[in-house]
């Protein structure tokens, strides 16, 4: 048979002023250090003592999915999803730059840094979506937008747009 074990704790109302209150508890035992203390029976049993939590909160890998509800803020579960996204925008962009062959459809240049490429649109009016947005959706839609692309770094995109404006003002 299990050992019954009590707790008490302080209470203080209006009414009746500071009193104790006797409750039915349990012993619950860390599993990093093993300490051993008591809960009240009718609270979810921890898995951690209060020096465990706080070390196990201090260690980066504690956060193992992006909304642990009641262990991180708002703030931080944004901070993750927006970091999340932007790192799979960025790896989507490598893609389809190696995809597309890695070099400027104008001038040739190659291997340059990935913050530099752009795409070019031949005829806006074929232009469904710009790549930047689409680069969100899934591969076969990047794809099917990137057909009517060319790849340019991005001075080469700045000389062709300046030129066509220069053409249309004449």
């Amino acid at each position: 048979m299990e050992k019954e074990y009590w707790v008490t704790e302080k209470r203080k109302t209006q009414q009746r002023g500071e009193f104790e209150v006797k409750r039915r508890a349990k012993k619950v035992k860390c599993w990093d250090c093993g300490v051993e203390w008591l809960i009240r029976k009718d609270r979810k049993t921890p898995q951690y003592c209060r020096v465990c939590r706080v070390k196990e909160e201090r260690n980066p890998m504690h956060k193992k999915t992006p909304w642990n509800k009641g262990e991180s803020s708002d703030y931080e579960e944004k901070e993750y999803k927006r970091n999340y996204y932007n790192q799979q925008r960025w790896d989507k962009k490598k893609k389809l730059i190696q995809h597309m062959g890695n070099k400027c459809w104008r001038c040739g240049m190659k291997n340059l840094p990935i913050c530099v490429w752009q795409w070019h649109h031949f005829d806006p009016k074929n232009k469904q979506i710009a790549l930047s947005q689409v680069i969100t959706h899934s591969w076969t839609k990047i794809l099917e937008e990137a057909k009517k692309c060319v790849l340019v770094c991005s001075n080469c995109h700045k000389i062709i747009h300046y030129g066509e404006e220069r053409l249309d003002a004449i």
